[in-house]
Parts: structure tokens; sequence; C-alpha cells
């Protein structure tokens, strides 16, 4: 499974983060809650979702990309929770 990020994440409702993802020929959207941008690092609470993710970038696309390698796609969408960050 070829997996690829499309840059630039982008704001959305409700203090979410969500990027374009090519997974092999299929674009999907990713979604990251506002809680999990909070609590993948909890002491960068007080910053903007646009910050947060900027400084978690790399873990938060790493748990996108195991979710989607679980098969957790779900009408061409993922979404990364609270949960997901705490494992």
């Amino acid at each position: 499974m070829n997996i690829e990020f499309i840059n630039p994440a982008r704001s959305g409702q409700n203090g979410e983060m969500g990027i374009r993802v090519r997974v092999d020929d299929q674009i999907i959207i990713c979604h990251f809650t506002q809680e999990a941008l909070q609590d993948v690092n909890p002491a960068m609470r007080m910053l903007s979702p646009i910050e947060q993710y900027a400084a978690n970038e790399a873990k938060l696309k790493a748990v996108a990309e195991q979710l989607i390698r679980d098969g957790k796609i779900q009408n061409g969408q993922v979404f990364v929770g609270t949960n997901d960050v705490r494992l």
C-alpha cells in the first residue's frame, strides 16, 4: 500500500485539521480532531490547531498512516481522534 500525504494541511470546522492523502490511486481526506491535536502533546494545548499540527506533524501522520493500513477508511475519510494519539 502506497500512502502519500498531500500538503498542506488545512483547518476545518471545530478546530480540526484535514489533509488529503493519496492511498494507492485513491484520494482520501484525513481529519485530525481538535481533541487529538491537543492530546498528542498536552504541553501545546494553548496553541492554535495549525500550530499544534505543525509541531506534531510527524507523529500525527504516523498515527494516520497506521489507521489507513488498518483499514479504517470509511467513505473516503479517516478520522484521527484522541484515543488514537494516546496509544
